[in-house]
């Protein structure tokens, strides 16, 4: 496996347009992409011809965490500005 790679993913990751599902070959590491409909089904790598089991994505973390850390952000400037609003009546 290359582990030197960036473009390698250690963990399958569904794409942002959730049709295409981003992982490594488990032989070699070239990166691929599958139609998420091939999920749990058998393919061959172009590079390597190693045959294996399209894997499950799994969740994107940094989205997850962008997506929390903006809900904090909102609530807290909802909760000052009603603060602030109710120091003026």
């Amino acid at each position: 496996m290359n582990q030197h790679d960036p473009r390698v993913r250690d963990e399958p990751v569904r794409s942002p347009d959730s049709e295409v599902v981003d992982y490594g070959c488990p032989l070699c590491g070239e990166p691929l992409q599958s139609p998420d409909s091939m999920v749990a089904q058998f393919d061959t790598c172009p590079m390597c011809g190693s045959i294996f089991t399209v894997p499950k994505p799994t969740a994107n973390w940094a989205l997850l965490t962008a997506i929390v850390l903006t809900l904090v952000v909102v609530a807290a400037l909802a909760a000052t500005a009603f603060i602030i609003l109710r120091r003026g009546q």
